[in-house]
């Protein structure tokens, strides 16, 4: 404008005076035109791309000097005329590295302003918009960050905010941002954040000052309102957060005041307001009220570990720059927390706290768990404002005193940050305390406790250098789970997180079973540093530590915790020692002792079963074990170890070291270096046979010596076995004696000696167990048979002389065997001799057998071959000829059997002897004659069979005789698992046949048959019937057997029906059914009744019955049950009860348990019919009988009782009239009756009362009379018919008449017993006496015959006679009116007739 201003002025002269006003009219009009002309030259100037680039790259310049970072701007544009300006793609690089995402970036900025003075330059801003802004901030190790710094200082000394007010900013607005933040050497985080406001109102109102305001800047201020009904903020991937915020809030140029603050994030809701007074020095206010939910805070910013819970906040605050101070409370509901390890859930807790400039204060925490129990803790930190030192320990110069440089790190120390944290802790689980600390498997230890106590964490500087210490004591909850352990204890320990030690003050612990102290220092940080531990456990049950095993992880064989554990305890175990070196690697040192335990050793190569449950294995009962025992990666070892198992003692001391392959790696491996002591005493062979995972029948005792050196892979040493006192397969020998001698990988028996009975094997051998190679050479002689258990037998005894030669080499694969034994003087039963030689040896992988035997004139020969590899392929081939049965049935004491033959024939078999269903066969004998019984049997043509597939195949075999004629042929599996049979038999038998079977049988009759068998052996399915015809059974010591027997037995696969079966006994008739089954085991249910069967058993006794009986029950518990009435019972007068007696007091020996007759159970009823009677010459009884039969076929026993109700009974001629008569079977374990009898006798003038009671073993008699006699006189009375004292006058008598009183006694009584038994046959009824030398009243000695009947029950006739004179005869007849009265009538031997009444009384 200068320069046309001046050319005007040269080219226009200078008006006349008289249109001066028209001349400067001319000039501002052509002013103005100007001024328009060159404001439209600019703004179409300012319109061009070009003026735009130009101040684009102005715009560059000036903000890099601002900035100091490298600048680029996409794009400048601006509209002239509405004061509006638009920057796109504006981007600032810091100092970050190329490649790096830039310090600063905005897609767009927009900006609106209006100028408020002309005179005085000065704008306001109406609007800035800012579009998708990006700050990437790097903060670096050291402190430093990537902003960069501008270039030209500012040199402008007016506030910022002075600045801000004299915009007047009407609108500001910020949208899609995004912040990064990268800390070096850590991580690189970014935080993207998106935040969209819907209804978003924001109201911003400038208010001027007053006009009649003294300070008019110091009033201005900016009103704001803003208010957003649904703002979304997104981090990330995480879940979108909906707020609702509301803020009032005024700015002032030295003062911010936020009257209301409202901030609601779902359940989260804050208030709060705020004031800042003074930017220059800062006077603030501030108060907080509300709650937050830590999940939505956590979905804005990440919280590592913060997951749940509900937070209160009540506090405010007041304050300066230097001086502040809050207070208030805080609180968290259903907290949670974690990390790593650390896991908290359900935290409740509320504290009291105070912040100033120099502590943190948290008092009054009260904490519950949501797992039970109780925190009560406080917290402080002073000097919280002071920088955390990198270092633990102030540098100090090293030339400074002892003296100054405590007082200078005292000095240091105070203004560190110190923190002290104190606990009391009540009540706490110990799983709730696992579940917190450790990993979520290792929560449940098994234990029932609860923690009491107190703990505490200090440090001063940086909380790396914390120190931890707790005292509690643990005690059960009296409210267990199921399967945990009471646990009682207390622990007092501490911890240096700069030394990484805890230091085990005391730790003790006591369950029901154990108990355990532990104290010492346990390096845990790092990992590797040493520990230094005393350890003492005792303890009588393992299954208290099962479920603590269980989260261990210690698992084997399918098991888990104390079953996976190769130990079961049933004594107590202790141990006493120290844990050292480092965790990852200790060291176990100490004594270790235990009691009444088992060792259980895993089977090796042994399958599974079916359904995956491993192999059982070994288990090996220990008495008791001790010894000094060390553990660690690079040394096992056991000094002065012993195990005690009853007589058995082993003494074990020795070391096993570990080959160092590298300086930190070590192995036990073949080079591992092991010295070793064994010393065995009584060991018993079957345990160490069951240890080897043998199960042999060979007994003895074993004693061992034995020491080894070097290394496992080259062992030396040696020592000495003997066995002795023991037997093998129930053989017995005497002694094995043995030297031992380990050398390299081979272990060699030398000297070896084995004495037997009368025999001697001597010899050497070796195994190389790295090579799996052998040697060994033996030869025995001198080994009878006849020493032979097995072969011992007193009826036919074995004899012969065996001796033997073996050698053999190499592996078990490849062997070199050489072998032949010799049996000579072969002498069976005294009447049969021979002898047999059989060779072997190898060829190659291939064994060849060749073997002679004679026996008698039978010759046997036997040739194979066996391939030692693969499957066996083998080929055998039997020669027999020349056997005649006939010496070997006479060997054998066998009666009956009639046989001459000479039989010969031929047997191949050929295949693998590793598949035996693969094995074939041929077996061809000629034609046999065989006599049994009398009966000759004969085959029509030879016996023929093959072997094919596994399934012997039988051609048809005819075999005939006398009244027999069968048939049979078939196939039966030998190798497979089922042994399928398809069997056919039929034809006739005579029963005659059956005698061969037992001497003492007698049989007859005719059996027809035809029988087939299919299914398996062990569930055979028959089919077919057998039929009886007229059979007939007896055994010789059977009082009743069978005849008549006719019937059919059926077989229907599984079942044997029994059809219409009768057969005659004792001459009654017996019915059989039922039937049997017999696949699954045997099981019968068979029925017999019987009709009117006469048993004479015992001798004297017969007896007739009718029965209803049932055989139920399977092969081991068979029970025989029903019923038996006696009909009718006889017994004679032979019967010999002394026999019976002594028959019954006998001691037997106790049934075989197995024996068949102790599996058959009775349960039999045996009763009488009603008014069951018996008589003979001697007794007519009347009684029943009610018996139970109980206990087994081997050992029956009775109970029950058997009643007499009346009879009489007369012996020597004197009559007995019952009174009463019980017999009584109480004894449940024997056959034994309690026998208790009264009865009455009439004797000349005297009344007899006779008992007898007790046992059948031990019977006591009574006797007693009216009028009372001595038992002397009793006796005689009985015996003789008198008084001692009439019998000696008697005896007088006959001694003057020269008669023997004791002959002619003994005389009559054998002429009456004899007389009187055959006249009650002839007569029914009455008794004879005879007298040989009966003295009349005359003096006269003559025999006399006395006969009495019993006409009535109340009325008895006499009549008597001498045999010399038939006129003296006796006639007299009693009637018994009364029991006391009676009248006789009496004609005496001189004819004189007489009445007498009788009456008798007893006087006391």
């Amino acid at each position: 404008m200068s320069e046309q201003e001046e050319t005007a002025e040269q080219q226009d002269p200078t008006p006349p005076q008289k249109s001066s006003w028209r001349h400067i009219r001319r000039v501002v009009s052509g002013l103005l035109v100007l001024l328009m002309v060159v404001i439209g030259g600019v703004a179409w100037y300012a319109s061009t791309p070009e003026f735009a680039n130009r101040v684009r790259q102005e715009l560059i310049s000036v903000l890099e000097k601002a900035t100091g970072g490298r600048v680029e701007l996409g794009a400048f544009h601006w509209k002239f005329w509405d004061l509006q300006f638009e920057a796109d793609n504006l981007t600032i690089h810091g100092l970050e590295g190329p490649g790096e995402i830039p310090y600063a970036h905005a897609d767009r900025i927009w900006v609106d302003v209006s100028i408020v003075s002309f005179l005085r330059p000065k704008i306001s801003l109406d609007a800035l918009t800012v579009t998708h802004p990006v700050v990437h901030l790097i903060v670096y190790a050291d402190g430093t960050t990537n902003q960069p710094h501008p270039k030209v200082a500012t040199k402008s000394d007016k506030p910022v905010m002075d600045t801000i007010f004299d915009l007047a900013v009407k609108r500001a607005e910020v949208t899609d941002g995004l912040f990064l933040l990268d800390e070096q050497a850590v991580e690189q985080r970014a935080v993207p954040f998106d935040v969209t406001a819907d209804h978003l109102q924001v109201k911003v109102t400038f208010v001027p000052a007053p006009l009649d305001a003294k300070n008019a800047a110091a009033e201005e201020r900016y009103d704001g309102e803003i208010a957003a009904e649904d703002v979304v903020a997104v981090r990330g991937k995480a879940a979108p957060v909906h707020s609702k915020v509301e803020v009032h809030a005024s700015l002032k140029r030295n003062a911010v005041d936020v009257t209301s603050l409202r901030l609601e994030t779902g359940k989260s809701v804050l208030t709060g307001t705020a004031s800042l007074d003074d930017f220059a020095n800062p006077q603030w206010k501030a108060k907080l009220q509300g709650n937050l939910d830590i999940r939505q805070v956590n979905a804005i910013a990440d919280i590592p570990g913060l997951d749940q819970g509900q937070v209160s906040l009540d506090i405010g605050g007041q304050g300066t720059r230097s001086k502040f101070e809050v207070n208030g409370r805080a609180g968290v509901k259903d907290g949670g927390y974690h990390i790593a390890t650390i896991h908290l859930a359900g935290v409740s807790a509320d504290t009291k706290v105070h912040l100033d400039s120099d502590s943190i204060d948290l008092t009054d925490v009260h904490a519950r768990l949501a797992v039970g129990g109780l925190v009560d803790a406080e917290m402080h930190i002073h000097n919280w404002l002071n920088p955390v030192p990198s270092n633990l320990v102030p540098n100090l110069p090293p030339a400074t005193t002892r003296a100054i440089r405590k007082a200078e790190k005292l000095d240091a120390d105070r203004s560190k940050q110190q923190t002290t944290i104190r606990a009391k802790i009540r009540g706490v689980s110990l799983r709730a305390v696992m579940g917190m600390v450790a990993p979520r498997h290792f929560e449940d230890l098994g234990f029932d406790t609860l923690v009491n106590g107190d703990a505490g964490v200090d440090w001063t500087g940086s909380p790396q250098a914390f120190t931890g210490n707790v005292k509690m004591s643990f005690a059960p909850s009296g409210r267990p789970m199921a399967g945990e352990v009471p646990l009682t204890g207390t622990i007092d320990a501490g911890y240096s997180n700069v030394t990484g030690v805890v230091s085990i003050r005391s730790l003790e612990g006591q369950t029901p079973g154990s108990h355990f102290t532990v104290s010492g220092n346990l390096g845990v940080y790092p990992i590797t540093q040493d520990s230094s531990l005393h350890v003492q456990l005792t303890t009588n049950d393992l299954a208290e530590f099962d479920r603590t095993l269980t989260v261990l992880g210690v698992a084997a064989r399918g098991e888990h915790g104390v079953k996976a554990l190769p130990v079961a305890l049933h004594g107590q175990a202790s141990f006493d020692g120290t844990i050292s070196q480092g965790i990852l690697d200790p060291k176990v040192d100490g004594q270790l002792e235990a009691s009444n335990f088992d060792l259980m050793l895993p089977a090796e190569n042994t399958p599974a079963a079916g359904n995956g449950t491993p192999a059982p294995g070994q288990t090996i009962h220990v008495d008791a074990a001790s010894g000094h025992a060390t553990y660690s990666s690079d040394l096992i070892a056991l000094e002065n170890g012993s195990v005690q198992q009853g007589k058995t003692t082993v003494h074990l001391s020795g070391a096993l070291h570990a080959h160092e392959l590298s300086r930190n790696r070590r192995e036990f491996d073949d080079d591992s270096v092991v010295s070793a002591d064994v010393a065995m005493q009584n060991a018993a062979v079957p345990e160490l046979l069951r240890l080897a995972g043998q199960d042999l029948p060979v007994t003895g005792t074993v004693n061992l010596q034995a020491r080894v050196s070097g290394t496992l892979g080259n062992l030396n040493g040696g020592g000495h076995l003997s066995v002795a006192g023991g037997s093998v397969y129930g053989e017995p020998y005497r002694t094995l004696n043995t030297d031992l001698r380990f050398s390299g990988q081979e272990i060699d028996a030398e000297h070896l000696v084995f004495l037997l009975d009368g025999g001697k094997l001597t010899g050497d051998g070796g195994y190389n167990y790295h090579a799996k190679s052998f040697h060994v050479q033996a030869q025995g002689e001198g080994f009878d048979l006849a020493h032979i258990e097995r072969l011992k037998n007193g009826k036919y005894p074995i004899s012969g002389l065996v001796s033997f030669q073996a050698q053999g080499s190499g592996t078990v694969e490849h062997p070199n065997l050489q072998a032949a034994l010799h049996l000579a003087k072969l002498n069976f039963a005294q009447a049969t001799t021979g002898s047999m030689d059989l060779t072997a040896h190898t060829q190659g992988q291939q064994l060849l057998l060749t073997g002679n035997a004679h026996l008698n004139d039978a010759a046997l020969q036997v040739n194979g071959q066996v391939q030692l590899a693969g499957d066996y392929q083998s080929k055998m081939q039997l020669n027999l000829t020349g056997l005649d049965v006939e010496p070997i049935l006479t060997s054998l004491a066998v009666r009956g059997v009639e046989v001459h033959s000479t039989i010969a024939g031929a047997v191949t078999v050929s295949g693998p002897l590793k598949q035996p269903k693969q094995l074939s066969g041929d077996a061809r004998f000629s034609q046999f004659q065989v006599a049994l019984g009398g009966i000759p049997l004969k085959s029509d043509g030879d016996l023929h069979a093959t072997l094919s597939a596994g399934v012997l195949h039988l051609d048809p075999l005819h075999i005939t005789g006398e009244d027999t004629n069968t048939r049979a042929s078939g196939s039966m599996g030998v190798f497979d698992k089922d042994r399928e049979l398809d069997l056919h038999a039929s034809g006739s038998v005579n029963m005659k046949l059956a005698q061969v079977l037992d001497k003492d049988l007698t049989s007859s009759g005719h059996v027809d048959f035809n029988v087939d068998a299919g299914g398996t052996l062990k569930r055979p399915g028959l089919t077919g019937q057998v039929k009886f015809t007229n059979v007939a059974v007896a055994l010789e010591d059977f009082p009743n057997g069978l005849s008549q027997m006719n019937g059919t037995l059926a077989f229907d696969q599984d079942r044997l029906d029994v059809k219409n079966l009768t057969a005659v006994s004792g001459g009654g008739k017996i019915t059989l059914g039922g039937f049997m089954t017999y696949q699954q085991g045997l099981y019968a249910d068979l029925s017999a009744t019987a009709k009117d069967v006469r048993i004479r058993y015992p001798q004297g006794v017969s007896s007739m019955a009718d029965a209803k009986m049932r055989l139920q029950g399977t092969q081991a518990s068979l029970l025989l049950s029903g019923t038996v009435t006696i009909t009718r019972f006889v017994i004679g007068s032979d019967l010999d009860l002394t026999s019976l007696s002594s028959s019954n007091s006998s001691v037997s020996l106790p049934p075989d348990p197995d024996a068949p007759s102790n599996k058959l159970r009775l349960d039999v009823h045996i009763v009488s019919a009603p008014q069951l009677d018996f008589q003979n010459s001697l007794a007519k009884l009347a009684g029943d009988v009610d018996l139970r039969v109980r206990g087994t076929l081997a050992q029956p026993s009775v109970l029950g009782h058997i009643t007499v109700t009346e009879g009489s009974a007369t012996f020597a001629g004197t009559k007995y009239e019952l009174q009463h008569g019980d017999i009584y079977f109480n004894n449940p374990l024997r056959i034994e009756p309690t026998i208790d009898l009264s009865a009455t006798a009439r004797v000349e003038d005297y009344d007899i009362t006779v008992g007898l009671t007790g046992t059948s073993s031990k019977w006591t008699p009574t006797f007693r009379s009216e009028p009372p006699l001595s038992e002397q006189d009793i006796f005689s009375l009985l015996a003789l018919g008198r008084t001692q004292e009439e019998q000696q006058i008697y005896s007088n008598m006959q001694a003057s008449a020269g008669v023997n009183s004791t002959a002619d006694t003994l005389l009559g009584g054998a002429l009456n017993a004899t007389v009187s038994s055959r006249i009650q046959k002839l007569f029914g009824g009455g008794s004879v006496k005879i007298d040989p030398t009966f003295v009349s009243g005359t003096g006269d000695s003559t025999a006399r015959i006395t006969v009495q009947q019993q006409v009535s029950k109340n009325a008895t006739l006499t009549y008597a006679t001498n045999v010399n004179s038939t006129a003296q005869q006796l006639i007299q007849a009693q009637w018994n009116l009364t029991e006391n009265f009676s009248v006789l009538a009496v004609r005496d031997e001189s004819g004189v007739f007489s009445l007498l009444f009788k009456v008798r009384r007893r006087y006391r």
